[in-house]
């Protein structure tokens, strides 16, 4: 206990500092593994977020090398650079939460608290270990390890030691960055037989839809003119999406609340793309047709801007006459921005394209959220999500939030929220021709 006093001592809070950095690593590397795939939103599996875990994990190895040479201060800054580069990773794959909180939707899909629990350990992690190095990590340096110590490198064993803590920190730099990199070069979408959320039960309704066509399979040909005063064209409507022995190739889909003065009704904006390249959609109430074409095979130019590798969609509606999406991953395969013109002013909204498939069914996803409670505790299905599942098993929150119908037993909460109650209930979940169910266990209040 008396080495442990003499060794402490002598340390000053930026000593401790390292300290509760390794400390928080642990806890965001704990937190973030199991959880993260459901924090995310629709698009960003793709972009590496586990690069966030190896960061951390990279600071901590750094900041514990640190803790038994605290004199050799410049080690610290590659932790600090680890850090940043999580918190850097973090704030890419938080955006399209913050914009969806911003404006009362959950287009995108995701965990909006989940995700900014770990921007908050990610800023503290940055801000502690810059911290860390102003304040310092060793009272009266000269006396302790004597002169050759400060601000240099003279001696040996020091020489030694700063060689050996130097290619630490630099392998942990790099290691990390070249890990993360090659995790934003891959995506981390779970194959469908290894999904949790796909049942055997959906996998037999998937076996058991019949459909022949394969969208992912089509390739569109090269951009061409079309006749707008030909007949099929002028006969597409907008509330009949399927037409005869004419297969969908994607459908498009996005929507946008105001939240304005309290006022949170949303637009919606859908698209058909049809495979013999006509579509028609409806923007905010206003139908657009048109022709549409992928260059993913041979390039293609539109306006000067190139389009390979994208869809375009171009209409015969003066605000949409050319929309350019360009790559996306997981269930939407492509993105852009469009905008709608109100009374006062002018608005853009994310749409996104997926290959059409039909739906076969759907599940509830809690969020991790836990199934068993007390009475007296708080419950809401607040940050449960609706699922529907295509047949090619790849699924996203049921797009229109109020086609899926909640069914919260009567008598389990009070009109605060709070459960009243002790028993077994079955929370569920209807869209359109499915339903899912969760089953929440309330136990007695201990005494």
């Amino acid at each position: 206990m008396e080495k442990i006093k003499n060794y402490l001592q002598n340390k000053k809070i930026g000593y401790y500092l390292l300290a509760l950095n390794i400390i928080l690593s642990i806890v965001l590397v704990a937190i973030f593994l199991p959880t993260y795939k459901s924090s995310l939103a629709t698009g960003t599996a793709s972009a590496g977020p586990e690069a966030i875990a190896v960061f951390a994990i990279a600071g901590l190895v750094i900041e514990a090398v640190m803790l038994f040479v605290p004199q050799i201060r410049f080690l610290q800054l590659g932790a600090i650079a680890v850090y940043a580069l999580a918190l850097a990773k973090e704030l890419f794959i938080i955006a399209p939460l913050i914009a969806d909180k911003a404006n009362n939707v959950g287009f995108q899909g995701g965990n909006f608290n989940l995700s900014l629990t770990y921007l908050i350990f990610c800023v503290l992690l940055v801000a502690s270990s810059i911290a860390a190095v102003f304040n310092g990590f060793i009272k009266q340096e000269d006396e302790v390890y004597g002169e050759e110590i400060k601000g240099s490198v003279k001696g040996t064993n020091n020489l030694i030691k700063t060689s050996a803590c130097g290619v630490v920190v630099v392998a942990a730099v790099l290691t990390s960055s070249l890990i993360a990199n090659s995790l934003t070069n891959l995506s981390f979408s779970e194959k469908p037989g290894e999904d949790p959320n796909i049942t055997e039960a959906l996998k037999q309704a998937a076996e058991e839809c019949e459909y022949d066509f394969n969208p992912e399979a089509f390739i569109m040909k090269e951009e061409k003119e079309y006749d707008y005063n030909d007949a099929t064209l002028k006969a597409l409507n907008k509330n009949n999406k399927f037409r005869e022995d004419v297969h969908l190739v994607y459908c498009v889909e996005g929507r946008y609340a105001e939240g304005y003065q309290g006022d949170y009704s949303e637009t919606f904006a859908y698209m058909y793309l049809y495979e013999d390249g006509m579509y028609v959609g409806d923007v905010g109430g206003k139908t657009i047709q048109g022709y549409w074409f992928n260059s993913s095979l041979e390039g293609g130019n539109v306006d000067g801007e190139d389009v390979k590798d994208t869809l375009t969609l171009v209409s015969n509606q003066d605000n949409y006459d050319s929309i350019i999406m360009s790559e996306a991953y997981d269930f939407y395969c492509h993105t852009t921005q469009i905008y709608l013109g109100f009374n006062w002013g002018t608005r853009s909204m994310v749409v996104g394209a997926y290959y059409y498939y039909p739906e076969v069914g759907m599940f509830i996803d809690t969020a991790g959220e836990p199934l068993e409670y007390t009475v007296g505790d708080s419950f809401s299905t607040e940050a449960w999500t609706a699922n529907r599942v295509l047949k090619s098993l790849r699924y996203s929150p049921v797009w229109k939030s109020a086609e899926a119908k909640w069914n919260i037993p009567s008598g389990m909460t009070d009109e605060n929220g709070i459960l009243t109650a002790a028993g077994e209930y079955e929370i569920k979940v209807t869209y359109n021709d499915f339903e899912d169910t969760k089953v929440v266990i309330v136990k007695e209040a201990a005494e």
